[in-house]
């Protein structure tokens, strides 16, 4: 979770009670937004996203613009974002299973100098480290 750090709740511990008061921003088209929504069941919180967003790279000028906004984004997102932006980061305050995601090759592409460059392009970019969100500015 990522916040301005002209929030409210940016020198707190997020609780339960403020994490469901707090106006939300999510990204919809997601494919941990389902994820979010049963975690968020299950500590069942019942109030909605204030925003919903098609992509990662509206967020930040979004929560630059409206600094009352909680953004639910992922770790490495939220981590690259509050290096390069004014925001910070907090912890879920409930459990949220992690997205697991797996990367397979081939035994014997191994010795393909090609195949394993391609192999490391992909889990560079699966793995999503944070320093590859930092690249996202607002204008301004």
């Amino acid at each position: 979770m990522l916040m301005s750090t002209q929030h409210v709740g940016a020198n707190l511990e997020m609780t339960l009670a403020q994490y469901m008061g707090f106006p939300r921003a999510v990204v919809s088209s997601d494919s941990g937004a389902d994820r979010l929504g049963k975690a968020e069941h299950a500590a069942q919180i019942e109030s909605a996203a204030t925003v919903q967003l098609q992509h990662y790279s509206s967020m930040p000028s979004l929560i630059m613009q409206s600094p009352e906004l909680l953004a639910v984004v992922p770790r490495t997102i939220a981590i690259g974002w509050a290096k390069a932006w004014p925001m910070v980061m907090k912890e879920l305050p409930f459990q949220m299973e992690p997205l697991r995601l797996s990367v397979y090759r081939r035994e014997d592409t191994k010795d393909n100098p090609g195949l394993e460059w391609l192999y490391r392009t992909v889990l560079k970019a699966a793995v999503g480290l944070p320093e590859t969100f930092e690249g996202l500015h607002a204008e301004g």
